[in-house]
Formats: C-alpha cells, structure tokens, sequence
C-alpha cells in the first residue's frame, strides 16, 4: 500500500492523537487542504446554541484562524459532513469548497473526526478531574499515549496494568465483546474459567455488566461453579468495569479483591476513566483496521483489474497469431504461417516478461553478483534495440565513459533494468526524437553510473512521485505497470539508488548508481 492511501490514513491517525483542540484544529485543517485545497471551513461539536460547552474551531486551507473569528462555527449554505459518533449525528464539518468526491472518504471523514471529537473531550473531561483529585495523572498521560496505538491488544494490557495499580489489585483479566460474544481475554493472573464461574441470576458477571453499562462490585461471589483446578483460589471481591464507547460496551474489565473500589471513590472512579479512554482507543483501532481492510482490497482489485487487461491484450494478440497460423497451414499458405510466427513470438515475451516482473517484484532475492562490465551492457542493449528505434525513426546511442572499470553485479539483473529504460524510452519520445545511453565512472565516489536520457515530452508532475508503483503506468494498454518498479527493486537490492529527472516538453533523464564494490 502506497501513495494517497497511506498519506489519508496516516492524516486520519493523527485527528485521534490530538489532545487539545488547537492540535485537533491543526491535524483537521491539513486534512481538508489534502482533500479539498484551501478552502474556508467551520468544525463544530453539540449543540450551536451552547457556546460555553461546545467545541468549535475553523480556518482556510491549514491555516487556523483564532476562535473569537470562526462564528457560530458554520458556513449556512455550504457543504456540509456530519461528524457522527456510534451512528450519533455529534456535529459538523461546513465548507465552501466542492463536496468530498468520494461518498467513503466523506463517511471515514465523518466517522474520523467524530471519534477525534469524542477523545478529545472525554480526555479533557478526564485529565482536568484527575488533575483536582491528584490521582493517576501520569496514567492517565500514558493512556493518552495509547489513544494513537492501533494495537487493540496492547492498549488493552497496558489499560488493565492502570486499573490494577489504582484500584490495588494484583489480578485482572480484559475481554472485548461484541454484544454477543466475548473474544479472547487478556489475563494478568486472572483465569477466564474463574470469570466465567461467577454467575448472579445465572448469567456471567462479565455479560450482565456489559448489557447493563455499569460497573459492578460483587462481594463474597458464589464460587461453587468453579473448577475443582481452581477450588483453592482466594476470591472475595471482583469488580467488573465495562470500557463504554457511546451507550455501548467494547470490553469488559475484572479485577480479583481490589483494595480501593467502593462506590464514588476517586479511586474507582479514576478506573472507569482510564476504561472510558481505553474504549475510545479500541475503537480507533476498529476504524483504523476498517480503513487498512478497505485499502487491502482495492489494492487486489486494482492488481487483479490491471493483470486481467494485460494477459487479455496479449491473448488477443495470440489468437490473431492463431488464426494466420491455421489458415496458413490449413490452406498451405506459407506468407500466412511467415505473418504469425513473429506475432506469436511476440505475444509469448510479453507474457513471459510479465511473468518474469511479478516473480522478481514478490520476492526478495539476494544478487548473484561477478565482474560485469558496464560498458559493454550498455553497448549490447543499444545494438539491440537499434532496429526497434529505427522504425520508429527514432535516433539511439551511446556514450561510453572509457575510464569505466569492473564492478561486482548481477549481470542478467541489471540487463533486465537497462532493457527496461531504454525501451520506455525508445516508446516514449515522438519521431524524430533522440534516446542517448552513457556511462559515467567518477574516481573517488563509491558509485558508479548509467543513465538513460530522451527528449520525450516529460512525466508530468503528478505522476513522478507514483512512476515507480507497482501498476502504474502511463503508457496505456502498452504497459503493464510493473517495469520501473522491478528495476527500482533490483537496483535497491544491489544497494544501489535510480534517480529521476524530468521537465516536461524537454524530456526525461533516468539514473541508475550502483556500488562499485560489493
């Protein structure tokens, strides 16, 4: 996964690490300028008519504007996207752009902002309690920290760590729940079998604390259920706290004889907030692997479309071959059987080059390196090539530096790499236009150099940051997308670099620097 997709995750992340509102203003504006440009836009969570509780910030573009200019935090008549929470219209994004191109990029934008919206206020709320009682501010700090962490698992131990030392236990167990169905726990000391034994009105503690929303204290629990493995265990109190997300529960957390957790204590309540925060944390990861599954599969679905209109040009291309050959040989035709040989041919490289491409881009292969002679690689492609440049009437040459000595490289490899530049080139530049190859060995720098250059139109600007991608190609149905990549891969692994240098209407330059020594 590469290119706009990491970049709009890696933006929506940061909404969620924001923890006060000018850092959630600044995380919120750079990723309206990605989306939308610079364009004049209000963010408000609750209700509009409350000013003193509500959260409200605005700007154009990345550029925030103080709070006493942003208004009642709309734009009236402007696009708008909800900021909802657990299906909770909580607020607004107005602007007076164009609206969000992307139906699923509004809605994660939406969901995204709400969440960060949400954090950030339960994290205030909890952070300013937690400064007036003292208590359990510096956890409070590293569940903050957790508020970023895309590991569910992690958050999830180290928040039942916070809640252990609070309310003075030495045992506890955390398990997410779904509504129906509890996953996996995470244990500290506290087995799920004696959890699950401890039963009022026949249901689980766990369950009836995660229906019901509320923590739970139960005192001298019945422990006649629990296996006869677990009959010696010393259990006189267990508290059980849901992790609230909205009106719902994401988790449940148990702890064994707490020391400090009677009802309205600072102590239990400073453990409902960290599981309050550890919720929002999961949920965060929810979303965040939402987006990570999403992109996982577009990705397959570009990669999948991409292979399937290739392999299908090149079959085309074999049943055209096909057909000449049989109605050469079925009417003894020999100028037909002569036309599809060379047809035929063609199409076999082209899927064996494809081939060869996927193989080398999916796997990590150490080079089999021996003396080769850059001189002479680049001597061997140009001739090659000469005739395909000559029909196109385009002019091919070479200059070789002669102070180029030997260096240690994969031969076959950094053919295939030249082979691929010369030709996209070759292809590139229009009749008329002119492809130079040339070497340059400089003494004293551990790289050597081959570089590539026409007088094409030029890669636009948009595309130089994507031209090395997997599938990304600018030549159409003429490319498969996987020629530059494989040559930027097989030039890294040699621990070597390829540069590129284009303006349009005056060409491209491709630079390939490989060690001189192994």
């Amino acid at each position: 996964m590469s290119g706009p997709a990491v970049h709009l995750t890696e933006a929506f992340a940061s909404l969620h690490m924001a923890l006060d509102s000018g850092e959630l203003a600044c995380a919120c504006g750079t990723l309206i300028e990605d989306l939308l440009g610079s364009v004049r836009w209000r963010v408000r969570f609750g209700n509009s008519s409350n000013e003193d509780t509500d959260l409200f910030f605005g700007g154009t573009g990345a550029t925030i504007e103080p709070q006493q200019q942003t208004g009642d935090g709309s734009l009236s008549g402007r696009n708008r996207v909800d900021l909802r929470f657990r299906d909770e219209v909580i607020g607004a994004l107005t602007h007076d752009g164009p609206p969000v191109a992307d139906r699923d990029t509004a809605r994660m934008l939406g969901a995204h902002l709400g969440a960060a919206g949400v954090n950030l206020r339960l994290w205030t709320r909890a952070e300013e309690e937690s400064r007036e009682r003292r208590l359990g501010h510096e956890m409070l700090g590293d569940i903050s920290a957790l508020l970023g962490s895309f590991d569910i698992e992690f958050v999830l131990a180290r928040s039942l760590e916070h809640v252990l030392r609070i309310v003075g236990s030495d045992v506890g167990s955390v398990m997410l729940w779904d509504g129906c169905l509890f996953s996996d726990p995470v244990v500290l000391g506290l087995p799920e079998e004696v959890t699950a034994a401890i039963r009022l009105e026949g249901e689980p503690v766990a369950e009836l604390v995660a229906k019901a929303g509320q923590s739970l204290v139960v005192s001298d629990p019945d422990l006649s259920g629990l296996p006869e493995e677990f009959s010696s265990i010393n259990l006189q109190v267990l508290l059980a706290i849901p992790l609230m997300s909205g009106n719902r529960a994401v988790a449940v957390m148990q702890t064994a004889n707490p020391r400090f957790c009677t009802p309205g204590s600072p102590y239990l309540e400073a453990a409902e907030e960290i599981c309050q925060l550890s919720a929002i944390a999961v949920e965060n990861a929810a979303l965040h692997k939402e987006v990570v599954q999403r992109e996982r599969m577009a990705t397959i679905g570009q990669v999948m479309a991409g292979l399937s209109h290739d392999i299908k040009n090149m079959l085309h291309t074999m049943n055209a071959g096909y057909y000449l050959l049989r109605m050469g040989i079925d009417g003894g035709d020999m100028s037909n059987v002569s036309e599809a040989y060379p047809i035929l041919g063609s199409a076999m490289q082209r899927i064996s080059g494809l081939v060869m491409d996927m193989l080398d881009y999916s796997k990590n292969r150490t080079p089999a390196r021996s003396p080769v002679a850059l001189n002479a690689l680049g001597e061997e492609i140009v001739s090659g090539m000469k005739p395909v440049a000559e029909d196109g009437e385009v002019t091919l040459e070479h200059r070789l530096d002669p102070a180029m000595e030997m260096i240690a490289a994969d031969s076959n490899a950094i053919f295939r790499c030249l082979s691929n530049l010369v030709t996209n080139a070759v292809q590139a530049v229009e009749k008329g236009g002119r492809v130079e190859v040339r070497t340059e060995w400089r003494d004293g720098e551990p790289m050597a150099s081959i570089v590539v250059e026409d007088d094409g139109p030029g890669i636009p600007e948009e595309d130089r940051g994507r031209i090395f991608d997997a599938l990304f190609s600018t030549k159409g149905s003429k490319g498969t997308g996987f020629g530059l990549a494989v040559t930027k891969k097989i030039v890294e692994e040699h621990g070597g670099r390829i540069d590129l240098d284009s303006e349009l209407g005056r060409g491209t330059t491709f630079t390939i620097c490989l060690p001189k020594e192994a």
